[in-house]
């Protein structure tokens, strides 16, 4: 068993700056302490491109691997697409998010339920059942729902 580092390592620990006594106004007691905040973590960059598997130069990487780690608006999220409905000229739009959940009636569910039990003799589960089922056109999702 690989014993437990108890020292933490510099990218662990947080800048800490506190009442330092320097002599000059408040703004640039302001500027001191934002130059000394700013070294320290250009000193700690290289360390956290080194964790994070970046070359030591390479800062659009990281920046854009810190913005898809902690940016809402980056986050990737599997979803259902669907192609834009076909316009007045014959031409079919992008792929757009598909936001419309599928509704069916009671009957068409219970002819489901009957065709996945009919299909599950051949399978182990429901969900290969399922997948089965998907590729015939009775069952699989229409577009223009």
């Amino acid at each position: 068993m690989k014993p437990k580092n108890r020292r933490k390592e510099k990218l662990d620990t947080p800048i800490y700056i506190g009442s330092i006594p320097i002599e000059g106004t408040n703004e640039e007691q302001q500027e001191l302490k934002q130059q000394i905040i700013e070294q320290a973590a250009i000193e700690k960059l290289p360390l956290l491109m080194k964790r994070y598997g970046i070359d030591k130069d390479d800062y659009f990487r990281l920046a854009l691997l810190l913005t898809f780690k902690h940016e809402p608006g980056f986050q990737v999220v599997q979803a259902k697409l669907k192609l834009k409905q076909q316009d007045d000229y014959g031409n079919w739009g992008a792929v757009i998010h598909d936001t419309k959940p599928t509704k069916w009636p009671p009957k068409k569910l219970l002819r489901l339920l009957d065709a996945v039990k009919k299909t599950r003799r051949g399978v182990s589960t429901d969900r290969e059942a399922l997948k089965i089922l998907m590729q015939k056109q009775e069952w699989s999702r229409s577009l223009k729902q």
